[in-house]
């Protein structure tokens, strides 16, 4: 695993190898590219690959019930990066890493509340039982 616990398992390069191998053989139209342009398109293919590798290991990660995973999960629902955006999805995954403890995801849900963002409306009793439990869980701001 890398520093952001990352692992890159030969099961999901496997896996998504017959992709990648697609997506950086498609070359630029005829008379519309070079060969800067198609190394440049490469590089962006092999960003876009690692983005969807990574996403697919912090989510396996989340479903084995890894709060740090599940916030990572979040955040690339609500981001786009590596999956399709989907604010429901996100809140399901940050309910679930507070349910596990994360002090992270208990401050993520206190905010929402507190500034009326997020999935919820604005509700200062739901924000100081969600901060206060985040405080209580080991957060410091």
């Amino acid at each position: 695993a890398d520093e952001d616990g990352v692992t890159n398992s030969t099961h999901v390069h496997g896996r998504l190898r017959h992709e990648w191998d697609k997506w950086t053989k498609v070359p630029f139209p005829e008379g519309k590219g070079s060969e800067e342009a198609n190394a440049m398109h490469r590089n962006i293919s092999q960003m876009l690959f690692n983005k969807t590798v990574q996403a697919e290991t912090w989510t396996d990660r989340a479903t084995k019930g890894e709060p740090k995973a599940m916030m990572q999960t979040a955040l690339r629902y609500i981001t786009g990066i590596g999956v399709e955006q989907d604010f429901q999805k996100a809140e399901q995954w940050v309910r679930a890493a507070a349910d596990k403890g994360s002090f992270q995801a208990m401050q993520m849900i206190g905010e929402w509340y507190l500034n009326g963002t997020g999935p919820y409306r604005a509700d200062a009793e739901a924000a100081v039982h969600w901060l206060d439990k985040a405080a209580d869980a080991g957060s410091t701001s």
